[in-house]
């Protein structure tokens, strides 16, 4: 008598490769090798995502093209978090928030000379070269100056749809 073989994978997992398979939903996701459930993560845990995949590559359960394709980045991207891992471990696995090129130029003070500027009416052009800064930094400040409820930008309307 034949018994049928059990599936290695639940029904709504993603195969990667022969061996592993990944389920992933809004609250995390689990990693299947050979059937078990090997690794789970928090949907916001970087590293917890990110493990998984090293450790696949590095003992060669699946390939590079096959895990990153799953894990939804390129294979250089993989290729350095590998790096990362070797270099530092699961720390190394975490993405440090980008640290600034240089320091701000917008204090307070240049924020609100900028929401004055086009209080009185002056063009954009007119703003950035009284004011001494880029046309990006008096948008950025127009919008985080926007009263409360209303757009940050100027919007038109077509008939009944609005366009932002």
């Amino acid at each position: 008598m034949s018994q049928p073989v059990l599936p290695l994978l639940p029904a709504r997992a993603h195969s990667v490769g022969p061996a592993v398979g990944l389920l992933e939903g809004p609250d995390g996701g689990v990693v299947f090798v050979f059937g078990l459930a090997t690794f789970s993560c928090a949907s916001a845990d970087q590293a917890g995502r990110r493990l998984p995949a090293v450790q696949l590559v590095t003992t060669r359960i699946a390939s590079v093209a096959e895990l990153a394709s799953a894990f939804g980045v390129n294979e250089a991207t993989l290729w350095r978090w590998k790096r990362a891992f070797g270099s530092a471990g699961v720390v190394g696995l975490v993405r440090e928030p980008p640290s600034p090129r240089s320091s701000s130029k917008l204090t307070e003070g240049l924020a609100a000379r900028i929401v004055d500027l086009e209080a009185v009416g002056l063009t954009l052009q007119q703003v950035v070269a009284r004011a001494g800064v880029s046309t990006a930094t008096v948008r950025v400040t127009s919008r985080s100056q926007a009263p409360a409820g209303l757009p940050a930008e100027p919007y038109t309307v077509f008939g009944d749809d609005a366009v932002l």
